[in-house]
C-alpha cells in the first residue's frame, strides 16, 4: 500500500544519533504523530473506497 513503517524508520534515524535536547525530541514526537495520523487516515480512506466499490458492484 505504500504505507511506511514510521516507528522503525524513526528508531533507525535515532540510533547512533547524538543526545537530543527536549526541543529536538519534541520535534521527533510531532513528526511521528503526524506520520501515524497520515498513515491511519490513508488506511481508513482505502477501506472506505473498498466498501464503496463493493456496494456499487452489489447494487
Amino acid at each position: 500500500y505504500g504505507i511506511t513503517d514510521s516507528w522503525d524508520e524513526i528508531v533507525e534515524t535515532l540510533q547512533g544519533a547524538p543526545v537530543s535536547t527536549d526541543t529536538e525530541l519534541g520535534g521527533y514526537v510531532r513528526e511521528f504523530e503526524t506520520r501515524v495520523r497520515q498513515d491511519t487516515d490513508e488506511i481508513y480512506m482505502r477501506l472506505d473506497d473498498e466498501q464503496t466499490e463493493r456496494q456499487l458492484l452489489a447494487g
